[in-house]
């Protein structure tokens, strides 16, 4: 048996339950426990994890759009499961049979299984009473391998004198270091002299934070700025805060003197701050578009998952400096909440969770409608799931509008995030405003049935040739009347208007607001029969 079916097998066996087993091309896997925590129902589960094990298939159908080549399918059996690829990017013009490439396919996976298996394991030994269990997508990886680094930055910064990098970086790259390393598990921690790495640097682009000692949680790592396309380099340079940023600039002015790399970090600022201003520019729109979606509690409850919920969707508590996670403060059964306390925890997330997110990852200025709509579908998806969603490859690729939408539907095996990421999509297409919110009923979303949203086949969203599905669009006058009908959420009670669930402060400024703007379809609507608010 295999060290990564060991590890997810013993996940069951310590709370003393039966292992998920899968076959795939004839060979076993163990499910991870997170998927059967996220749902009772076998058959989804069984779902997700295919999902997340073959994601890579989904990255490649973005290039072959982004390129405007059609993709090949291929047909596969083991004999008792019928599977359907399309041929990985990299391999498209290469000479391969099917069943080489189907092997290929399941080589990736199987590696980001292993990978998955052991970044949680050496979590799980680095914090032995954290009781959290992981999936195996790109994104679990990488959260895993960065919460590990950031682990080994803790344990042993106070022995580094300037930077900590990976050997494995190094190693990459060809080149020999030649300093002291501390070793810690499996994972090397080097120790470099000012010299060496201002050596180093000049040699090679410095694209990731500079000055390693005053920026403790980082893991630095050197790449060649002439080895990496543009987008590349904007997606690695970006720190989270404005200091930071400067203090990146400044280093680089010093160790490097590559016009193009000062070019891209020029180009790179402009669009983070014309995109934190636009943020804050319409923090309330967004605060009234997400009551809309979550609802508040004032005592806790157990959402979809089992988690301990409270407030507007809080599972933990940040506190005044951005700090706090579930493992540090979660929230607990039998807690209660005003409503000042819980929009002060939404404010926390929005700007400590939420904005670093779109600071970091959206590499284009975003309009007011782009920036509620991705504000809301990163607040619901969490920031792994958004750093390597459809849809935010997408929206930097600079799709708009109703196309940009589809991509809403990525997360379809969700039905609550469809319906919610439908009125986001009436933002992106300018059906709806903010404004419009105050006036519907909280949860107002899950009145709707999936038919309501998008088109279905055999249960399921129904996907075009790109992968893609479609929101309905001439359902908009119906969806909004259901959305205003009277509510009961069973585990919250009563469903409240918007506006009743907001400060009195939100609701001014975004009706203020919206005065200075045009009028949207909801408002011209209810001019037209008589109803105007």
């Amino acid at each position: 048996m295999n060290k990564a079916k060991q590890f997810f097998q013993k996940e069951y066996l310590d709370n003393k339950q039966t292992p998920a087993l899968m076959l795939l091309n004839g060979k076993e896997y163990v499910i991870p426990r997170a998927y059967l925590n996220q749902t009772s129902d076998l058959k989804l589960a069984q779902d997700n994890f295919i999902d997340d094990f073959f994601d890579a298939q989904q990255q490649d159908l973005s290039l072959y759009e982004e390129n405007k080549i059609e993709p090949k399918e291929i047909v596969w059996t083991d004999g008792k499961t019928k599977y359907t690829f399309f041929v990985p990017f990299a391999l498209k013009d290469k000479n391969l049979s099917n069943s080489e490439i189907v092997s290929m396919v399941f080589k990736k996976a199987e590696r980001k299984y292993r990978k998955a298996a052991r970044y949680a394991q050496h979590i799980q030994q680095a914090y032995p009473d954290s009781k959290k269990t992981y999936g195996v997508s790109t994104a679990d990886v990488k959260s895993l391998r960065k919460q590990y680094h950031v682990y080994l930055w803790n344990k042993t910064k106070d022995k580094t004198k300037y930077g900590a990098l990976l050997v494995g970086d190094f190693a990459r790259k060809g080149i020999k270091v030649g300093a002291k390393a501390v070793k810690i598990g499996t994972e090397k921690i080097v120790e470099l002299t000012p010299e060496k790495f201002k050596k180093i640097a000049k040699r090679y682009a410095l694209v990731t934070l500079v000055g390693g000692a005053s920026l403790a949680g980082s893991t630095h790592a050197l790449r060649s700025a002439f080895s990496l396309p543009k987008q590349d380099l904007m997606e690695q340079v970006l720190p989270l805060s404005d200091e930071q940023f400067s203090e990146l600039e400044t280093n680089l002015e010093k160790l490097s003197s590559d016009q193009n790399l000062k070019e891209v970090l020029k180009e790179k600022k402009q669009i983070v701050s014309h995109n934190k201003q636009v943020f804050l520019d319409n923090i309330n729109e967004l605060k009234a578009v997400l009551c809309f979606m979550e609802n508040f509690a004032d005592s806790t409850f157990l959402d979809g998952k089992g988690v301990p919920t409270i407030g507007y969707g809080c599972t933990y508590f940040i506190d005044e400096n951005g700090k706090g996670d579930r493992d540090i403060s979660p929230v607990k059964l039998n807690m209660t909440m005003t409503m000042e306390e819980a929009n002060v925890q939404k404010d926390r997330y929005l700007m400590y969770r939420v904005l670093p997110q779109i600071m970091r990852d959206v590499k284009v200025p975003l309009s007011g409608e782009e920036m509620i709509a991705s504000c809301s579908f990163a607040y619901v998806v969490g920031p792994g799931n958004f750093k390597s969603s459809e849809y935010l490859s997408a929206l930097n690729r600079g799709v708009k509008g109703a196309k940009l939408g589809r991509y809403l539907l990525g997360y379809a095996k969700d039905q609550g995030v469809v319906k919610r990421n439908l009125f986001a999509n009436y933002i992106l297409t300018k059906k709806l405003k903010p404004v419009d919110f105050l006036d519907l009923r909280t949860e107002g979303c899950y009145t709707l049935e999936m038919d309501d949203c998008c088109f279905m086949s055999d249960g399921c969203v129904k996907r075009d040739k790109n992968g893609l599905g479609r929101f309905k669009d001439d359902r908009f006058e119906e969806n909004l009347a259901k959305a205003k009908l009277n509510r009961y959420s069973p585990k919250i009670g009563p469903c409240l208007l918007v506006h009743e669930v907001l400060s009195e402060d939100v609701v001014n400024i975004v009706k203020k607001h919206a005065q200075t703007k045009n009028a949207s379809l909801l408002q011209l609507l209810a001019e037209k029969i008589g109803c105007e608010r």
